[in-house]
């Protein structure tokens, strides 16, 4: 999933920030962090492709009632400028990551509590 020619890139360096630019983005957008963010909740991907990049910094979403990345409808999700200090960490109760109904989501160098 390349980036797209009309993508928009959403800065981001909070948490309220990341759920505006969650709801706001549209498919082939750029989600871009500009500092270290920790999320309390699902991210959910629902029906369209996004681009979360790092860009040296690290996001931990945490939910304590589902997944920690959820990704739906057909929705990719696409990780770029990670490394070793950059990172992105999904917990939750049920799992980390979820992908429903066609979702796509590639994950490498994972780690995670046994079951």
């Amino acid at each position: 999933m390349p980036v797209t020619a009309n993508a928009t890139t959403i800065d981001v360096a909070n948490s309220a920030q990341l759920a505006s630019a969650l709801a706001s983005s549209a498919s082939g957008d750029v989600i871009r962090l500009t500092a270290n963010i920790t999320y309390n909740g699902t991210i959910s991907i629902d029906g369209k492709d996004l681009t979360f990049s790092l860009n040296g910094f690290s996001l931990t979403a945490n939910s304590s009632s589902g997944y920690g990345l959820a990704v739906r409808n057909n929705a990719k999700v696409l990780l770029t400028g990670y490394s070793s200090t950059a990172t992105f960490n999904v917990t939750g109760v049920l799992g980390g990551i979820r992908a429903y109904t066609g979702g796509q989501c590639t994950v490498s160098n994972a780690t995670g509590p046994a079951r």
